[in-house]
């Protein structure tokens, strides 16, 4: 029944049996119909994922963080070593 409804939908110039004697627009409302089971059949395995995703997701990007972290904190250090070497270099006789 469900994909006799995508092709009554796609052939929508057509009177389908099932069809003839509803009222126009019939069809559309059957389709508003479906969509509106498949959302709330989604509905709990979707939400159910996005949390499992957050498990997953929440650890790596405290771990990419503390990364970049460490990463400012070496630019830094590199700086702060390049100056001096640049003062050893410059005071150099």
């Amino acid at each position: 029944m469900r994909s006799n409804l995508v092709k009554r939908l796609r052939d929508w110039m057509s009177v389908w049996p099932e069809d003839d004697g509803k009222p126009e627009g019939s069809l559309y409302l059957e389709a508003a119909d479906r969509i509106e089971e498949l959302e709330a059949k989604l509905a709990k395995p979707v939400a159910s994922m996005m949390g499992k995703w957050d498990e997953m997701v929440d650890p790596a990007r405290e771990a990419l963080e503390a990364l970049i972290a460490e990463g400012d904190a070496m630019a830094d250090r590199i700086e702060e070593l390049e100056a001096k070497l640049a003062k050893l270099v410059e005071t150099r006789p």
